[in-house]
């Protein structure tokens, strides 16, 4: 494959890589403000209906608030959530593998999703790390083609 053509490509996947991270991002953000104003269009369970009956947008049974009093989602519950460490020094949070089974128990599909999204958009950006490496990669070589050989 010729000079120009990796230079093409590698340009290429790096813009597609940057736009499905600005996507995700979006997605992410959709769903983290349908968490929020759930509770405010369908309310808390009602008392009669059964537990084990699945009620609309997860466990909304109280607003999360922080300690300044604004509104939070299941998702920031769960990156503040902490345990006693296992070897018995301080508290530990969740691990990224504990965060999903949280979300499950909480019942939240938004946050759900949205944890589900911004583990995609790592990924992403994990990619996005190799294509900019590439990249100066090219750059390199097209400096030595581009300096005389001496």
């Amino acid at each position: 494959m010729n000079f120009e053509r990796k230079v093409i490509i590698t340009l290429a996947a790096h813009e597609a890589c940057l736009q499905q991270i600005k996507r995700l991002t979006r997605v992410i953000g959709s769903c983290i403000n349908k968490c929020q104003s759930g509770y405010d269009e369908i309310g808390p369970r009602p008392n009669g209906l059964a537990e084990l009956m699945p009620w609309p947008n997860g466990n909304h049974h109280e607003i999360l608030h922080d300690e300044q009093n604004r509104r939070k989602t299941h998702i920031w519950k769960a990156f503040q959530h902490r345990e006693p460490s296992s070897c018995g020094y301080g508290m530990v949070g969740l691990a990224v593998d504990e965060i999903a089974d949280f979300l499950a128990d909480e019942g939240c599909v938004h946050c759900t999703r949205a944890w589900h999204f911004i583990r995609e958009r790592k990924k992403a950006r994990k990619d996005l790390g190799h294509f900019r490496l590439s990249i100066r990669g090219l750059g390199k070589s097209a400096l030595k083609k581009m300096l005389p050989q001496g």
